[in-house]
């Protein structure tokens, strides 16, 4: 009887086997013994094959074990290199939601200079939160869908500067209600730099480059909410609008540079001469705009002296020349009726009316008493619509 196996494993078993078949080859098939003994053998040789094929088992499984150990090791690694290696800032919570590890990165956002100063520092993501209140939020959120994804915030570096961040967070437990009281990893994107591009595009769109102002269209959209919040409060709002007197001469005579220190100069007398709410622009070349909210005749009326007389007063150091200036203005009251002296005037604009169109209605009454200014000799303000209508024959007069 032979049998398979490890032989060097079972060597001395199968010297066993060996004996016994030798002993039993011997044996008269007759004798009392034999069968008992060839009964013991084949089982002795049975139990051993049966070994042997665990043992196979068991090197096949350890092989495998040992491949999947290699594996984890070598994911591991990535993952590690990936962890140390990111861009991003990464994070691991535990329950608590203290930080359980920061990568480099998360540490060098938040201004230090390594994982361990960062973390002696900083217990958890909260700490790094300028406002109690949005940090509150992202909790909530966090804990009502166990994740979130790109939640904007302003946080704090380690010199108090701030810093606006996208976070995303997401649960190792997935169920909801233990999303609060999960382990978490999360990534830290610092778009800092990419909040104040759109900024400055935002404040190039509605900026005039040369001087500063609002431009003509951040002036029409904030003209159209001012008339809309007129139309609510039954407030009067008054339009202004100046041209500088014989700006062409200036820039003939003095050079371009000359007429755009003038714009720049008007710019800065603006600021410092209206109001806080009150809405300046450059509609275009010499042409500025100023929108009064809640303004009645009279005050406009006083605002507008007070800055043709500034405009009138300033002075240009190097140059021998001043300049004047020339004004329109408008006023609507709560029932959409222009304003001349203390009462309305017949024929106003719907208070239910487009607020567009409106607009476009009082720039266009602006504009028709900054006509009725220049032609009655310039350096001067005209309130429409007295003698508007005489002066400007042939204009439209709404």
């Amino acid at each position: 009887m032979s049998v398979t196996g490890n032989s060097v494993l079972f060597a001395r078993e199968y010297e066993l086997i060996a004996e016994a078949e030798a002993a039993l080859a011997r044996m008269a098939p007759e004798a009392p013994a034999h069968d008992a003994l060839a009964g013991l053998l084949a089982g002795f040789c049975k139990t051993l094959r049966q070994c042997g094929r665990l043992m196979s088992m068991g090197d096949r499984m350890q092989a495998q074990l040992s491949e999947l150990n290699r594996d984890i090791a070598a994911k591991e690694a990535r993952y590690r290199s990936i962890f140390q290696c990111a861009a991003e800032g990464v994070f691991r919570t535990g329950a608590d939601g203290s930080f359980a590890e920061v990568n480099p990165a998360m540490a060098n956002i938040f201004g230090w200079s390594s994982v361990d100063a960062f973390m002696q520092h900083n217990t958890s993501l909260a700490s790094l939160f300028s406002s109690p209140q949005a940090h509150c939020e992202y909790l909530d959120r966090l804990c009502s869908a166990g994740a979130v994804s790109r939640y904007e915030a302003v946080l704090r570096r380690r010199d108090g500067t701030p810093v606006w961040v996208e976070i995303s967070t997401q649960a190792l437990e997935t169920a909801p209600e233990t999303a609060c009281g999960a382990t978490h990893v999360g990534v830290v994107l610092d778009v800092t730099a990419h909040r104040r591009m759109l900024e400055e595009l935002s404040h190039m769109a509605r900026t005039d480059p040369l001087t500063g102002l609002n431009n003509r269209r951040f002036f029409m959209e904030a003209a159209r909410a001012e008339v809309e919040r007129m139309q609510s409060s039954g407030r009067p709002l008054s339009l202004l609008m100046l041209d500088i007197d014989h700006f062409k001469r200036v820039n003939d005579t003095w050079g371009h540079d000359a007429g755009d220190m003038v714009l720049k100069q008007l710019s800065c007398c603006l600021a410092e001469t209206m109001r806080g709410q009150d809405v300046c622009a450059r509609l275009g070349g010499e042409e500025f705009a100023v929108l009064l909210p809640e303004t009645g005749h009279a005050e406009a009326c006083r605002a507008a002296e007070t800055l043709r007389q500034a405009v009138a007063g300033m002075a240009f150091a190097g140059h021998g020349f001043s300049v004047t200036s020339s004004l329109g203005l408008t006023t609507l009251d709560s029932a959409g009726h222009a304003v001349s002296g203390q009462r309305p005037v017949p024929g106003g604009v719907a208070v239910s009316a487009c607020c567009g169109q409106v607009v476009e209605i009082l720039l266009k009454r602006a504009d028709i008493a900054l006509y009725a200014a220049k032609k009655n000799g310039r350096n001067r303000t005209e309130v429409y619509p007295a003698r508007c209508t005489a002066i400007c024959a042939g204009a439209l007069c709404i």
